[in-house]
């Protein structure tokens, strides 16, 4: 919101080099200007994947936050942005689309740099090894298999009473014991009965090592804030668009027609009625095993 603020907003002011990171200073952003006004001492920003300190910021406390909340109330109720059209407002939204895409490389560095790895924070790691790297697709489904596998225990919560879990266990791929499918697909998936914190309120993808398709079923109205009936599309080549800014289907309809866009209908489909995994598990009422 122009004229507002936010005291978690972070500025550069002025960096060193030390032996692997460069340590960079921050300041709060309140009122319209970066400042260290009423803030308490700096705290050290450190990243959980190398444990090196890369940054610090000053502790606003109370005395900032209360600055912060003030500006905020009097741009809300004194600046241009709540008179503003949506033409207007739109303007100034694609403006900052167009800053946010001349700092791709910047914002891609400063993602990967401070990207935190499965079971990799230190405070649970407890001073020992870090896991290596493996490079393979994972995702949130293989968690649970993964914990039980840990206990030595089953997906069930009494005698004949199982679960049939469509996740692996990370337990073969860390110790490099099994194989582990490198070009796996894994279901995408995101459903509320009406508006939430998101512009879209049904959707259905699929993402492997190197793209993300995604169908978006039910979207909310900006009109009346609803979910409303669409037929969305988003294709992001993983390798060349880490960051997911270009959408390779324009209008959310103009998708390619290439063989890829087939297979990754194919696949979407098979894995949203998928159950369990192919050589563990048994086949659950003829759908198709998970990847």
């Amino acid at each position: 919101m122009p004229g507002a603020c936010s005291i978690s907003s972070l500025r550069r002011t002025r960096s060193r080099a030390s032996t692997s990171v460069a340590i960079r200073e921050y300041e709060n952003f309140i009122d319209g200007r970066w400042t260290t006004d009423n803030a308490g001492t700096q705290i050290e920003v450190i990243d959980p994947a190398t444990e090196e300190v890369v940054g610090r910021v000053f502790d606003g406390g109370a005395k900032q936050a209360v600055m912060a909340i003030e500006a905020a109330r009097r741009a809300f109720d004194e600046g241009p942005w709540p008179w503003m059209s949506v033409r207007e407002r739109a303007k100034i939204l694609k403006r900052f689309s167009e800053i946010m895409e001349s700092r791709h490389d910047e914002l891609r560095d400063t993602v990967e740099d401070l990207r935190i790895d499965l079971f990799d924070d230190r405070r649970y790691r407890r001073g020992d090894a870090r896991v290596r790297k493996v490079g393979r697709p994972a995702g949130n489904i293989d968690l649970a298999p993964t914990i039980l596998d840990f206990a030595d225990a089953q997906p069930c919560a009494g005698t004949g009473n199982c679960r049939t879990m469509d996740g692996r266990s990370l337990v073969p791929l860390l110790s490099r014991s099994a194989q582990w499918p490198g070009h796996r697909g894994l279901l995408v998936e995101y459903r509320v009965a009406d508006a939430g914190r998101y512009a879209t309120c049904d959707f259905l993808g699929v993402r492997t090592s190197d793209v993300l398709y995604v169908r978006h079923s039910r979207v909310v109205d900006p009109a009346t804030g609803d979910c409303v009936p669409t037929d969305q599309r988003e294709r992001y080549d993983l390798r060349k668009d880490p960051l997911e800014l270009h959408n390779l289907c324009p209008g959310g309809d103009r998708c390619p027609t290439d063989s890829r866009q087939a297979g990754l209908e194919a696949l979407l489909n098979r894995l949203r009625n998928c159950a369990g995994i192919a050589g563990r598990d048994q086949r659950v009422d003829a759908r198709p095993f998970c990847e």
